[in-house]
């Protein structure tokens, strides 16, 4: 189980930090002072690179996910049974 949250924190921090780093050659290409505006770059790279990687690796190729960080999923196992009403 503590693999998996690993494996999960992997795959989350993955698309933050190529989103930073995207953002980042954006703004060697232009002048953008706005602390804002980088921010709103960051995150909107982040999120796209997520959904774009994670529809190929379940269209294309497996190999994909390696981009996030690792190459398969997490794999979540219930621990408790659900309540019942």
């Amino acid at each position: 189980m503590f693999y998996n949250y690993l494996l999960s924190m992997m795959r989350t921090l993955a698309p933050i930090l190529a989103g930073w780093l995207i953002a980042q050659v954006v703004q060697l290409g232009g002048h953008l002072d706005s602390i804002l505006v980088v921010s709103l770059l960051t995150s909107v790279f982040a999120g796209a690179y997520y959904l774009v990687l994670r529809w190929a690796e379940l269209h294309i190729s497996g190999r994909f996910g390696w981009l996030l960080g690792f190459a398969a999923p997490p794999v979540y196992q219930e621990q408790w049974p659900t309540p019942l009403g």
